[in-house]
């Protein structure tokens, strides 16, 4: 029987400080997530990227949006 796939929301940044930053604002503001070390299937800048529930996308796209939060990329991915 094959394992269940699981997604998750992913943020990454062309910085360690831009990630260490993000970090503080992220905590500051209740956001969902923590830092990881990158996925193999993800091109960064740095080796760390922050991680969340795909339930948490939506919220945490809007509060990128509306903080104008800097990071590289976001994206959904399948493990």
């Amino acid at each position: 029987m094959g394992q269940k796939q699981r997604k998750r929301f992913v943020i990454t940044f062309a910085t360690t400080h831009g990630a260490m930053h993000f970090e503080q604002l992220a905590k500051a503001a209740g956001m969902p997530g923590r830092l990881i070390p990158v996925p193999p299937q993800v091109t960064a800048g740095c080796g760390m990227a922050w991680a969340a529930a795909v339930e948490d996308e939506q919220r945490l796209r809007a509060w990128l949006q509306a903080e104008d939060v800097l990071f590289q990329e976001a994206l959904v991915l399948v493990d």
